[in-house]
């Protein structure tokens, strides 16, 4: 029930009674539990045993990341701060779990944020020494970070949020106007779904009525449909194979009707593809609802030419952006290695420019353009994850930023094992200790031990193997393979490629936490929340 976020309730409906009753899962209906003893003692004991497997499992971990972000749910306006825990298993596989999300009953000061931060990590046996937290860009969460001495990779997640919203849309006037009078368009039909499907389906039947040849087009080996003006074409939101798969001309034309996606999607504050669902949703049923506008007379908000033109730019321009960008919010990857070559796309993306490109767009990518390397900085730990996946290593703004440090590659790496991990020859130690051998000999052994610079040439000569290999694997996968032969370096990527590029880990528990507290069970105590939060730990 907490996995699937079911109301502990559930367990007395007769339906599931009568299932359990009947398919002798219980003898009789008086075994099954009331609810409360599930809700109270059944999630204390499975929550008590998971916690204690976690514990076990991330309190022996060296090398790890955490991610931390603040919510408030909507009913009681209860504050909440989780906790996520990210590593890398023996065999390289990323692996993370749900620490906690608490009750944050005292003011959001960065005092009180670090010492809940302190306390998870004191639960939970933490060192947190040379490991790095994620967060967002807040005045107090920077504060804590500063106050606990805490290294810290900023939220590119929020940064590029700021970039779009903040130096982007609010930027230029015609943008955020055509943006605002979007959201009016929306308000206003938000009710009347049903009638602009209507709408749309009038339109789209009388298109199709007018087309003789329909089936000659549909069995044409040519799978592009022209784009006329860059505007939308009344069939062009519906997959090719939705045509491929009916039979004759009035299967396609009832069924087109019902393909058809005529929903309207709001934009929100905090996420800014929102405004492109937002676009996307208005450009694709543009005829439809310029009707519906009319017939409401409300013709004040129908989209001019201009306004329309811009739209549909607008919208192509953050399709590339956000392709560029989702990839940054996985967690099942190292996404903090291919930070530096998303970042090259988007200046890619940026210094693009069409001929009839819109003056206001031409201005709003000069803007973002500027901001860029505040928000979107390139730091030592975003260049040493770079180099440490042979893929990227020699991504021009690597060689630059080394450059500008007169540093060599491999000197990068070094300086960074030495931050990052420590003192060469005890990191050699531990490793030796690791995968020490009966057959190795003892004297062997001493002679290494005190022989000059012999760990620290081992490093360097594991870093130049390291930047001359090319590969196309998953970062991961290469290290899976590579570890063995580059037994100290394999310590820093085991440092450095667990940490994730956003704080999205963090969102993604609030959105779990969204869908539990809701009207029906807005009273659930914030110790029960974590409780059912957690769950995903059980995976």
């Amino acid at each position: 029930m907490a996995r699937d976020l079911l109301p502990f309730h559930t367990i007395s409906h007769n339906g599931i009674k009568d299932f359990l009753t009947k398919y002798k899962v219980v003898v009789t209906a008086d075994d099954i539990p009331h609810y409360k003893t599930l809700s109270t003692t059944a999630l204390d004991d499975v929550y008590e045993c998971v916690l204690k497997a976690v514990i076990r499992i991330v309190s022996g971990q060296k090398h790890f990341a955490l991610t931390f972000d603040l919510w408030t749910d909507n009913y009681r306006r209860r504050s909440y701060i989780t906790f996520t825990f990210h590593y890398l298993s023996p065999n390289f596989g990323m692996k993370h779990f749900t620490l906690e999300t608490k009750y944050l009953s005292k003011s959001h000061s960065a005092s009180n944020i670090l010492t809940e931060l302190q306390d998870v990590t004191q639960i939970y046996n933490l060192q947190m020494e040379s490991n790095f937290v994620v967060t967002d860009q807040g005045s107090n969460i920077k504060k804590a970070i500063n106050l606990g001495c805490l290294n810290n990779h900023f939220c590119l997640g929020h940064g590029l949020h700021n970039l779009l919203n903040v130096d982007g849309y609010n930027s230029v006037s015609e943008i955020k106007n055509l943006i605002v009078k979007c959201k009016s368009i929306v308000r206003a039909l938000r009710f009347k779904t049903h009638v602009l499907r209507c709408q749309a389906d009038a339109l789209q039947n009388e298109v199709l009525s007018n087309i003789d040849n329909l089936e000659e087009l549909l069995a044409s080996e040519d799978t592009e449909w022209v784009d006329y003006d860059d505007d939308f074409g009344p069939l062009d939101d519906v997959p090719l194979q939705t045509y491929k798969n009916i039979n004759n001309t009035n299967d396609l034309r009832s069924s087109l009707v019902d393909k058809r996606n005529v929903s309207l999607k709001n934009s929100v504050p905090t996420r800014w593809h929102s405004v492109l669902a937002m676009l996307h949703s208005l450009g694709c049923q543009r005829a439809a609802i310029n009707k519906l506008l009319t017939s409401s007379n409300k013709i004040d908000l129908i989209l001019l030419e201009t306004e329309v033109q811009l739209l549909y730019k607008l919208r192509d321009f953050l399709q590339k952006f956000k392709d560029a960008v989702n990839i940054l919010s996985g967690d099942l990857y190292s996404s903090i290695s291919l930070a530096l070559v998303i970042r090259t796309e988007i200046v890619s993306i940026l210094g693009e420019a069409e001929s009839n490109e819109p003056l206001s767009l031409f201005e709003m990518k000069n803007n973002i353009k500027s901001k860029l390397d505040s928000r979107f900085p390139i730091s030592d730990i975003l260049v040493c994850a770079s180099l440490l996946d042979p893929r990227f290593s020699s991504l021009d703004c690597v060689l630059e930023y080394c450059k500008d440090q007169n540093l060599t590659k491999s000197d990068f790496l070094l300086k960074m094992f030495k931050e990052l991990i420590g003192d060469v020859q005890q990191a050699s130690d531990q490793q030796d200790s690791l995968s020490e051998s009966p057959s190795v000999s003892k004297i062997l052994k001493l002679a290494q031990r005190h022989s000059t610079n012999t760990k620290n040439s081992n490093l360097e000569a594991e870093c130049h193997l390291l930047l001359s290999l090319s590969s196309c694997q998953d970062v991961l996968s290469f290290w899976r393979e590579k570890a063995s032969a580059m037994p100290l370096l394999s310590m820093l990527a085991r440092k450095v490629l667990c940490i994730p590029a956003t704080s999205t880990p963090s969102e993604r528990v609030f959105s779990i936490a969204g869908l539990t507290i809701t009207h029906k069970r807005s009273q659930l105590s914030p110790h029960n929340v974590n409780k059912i939060v957690c769950k995903e730990n059980l995976s």
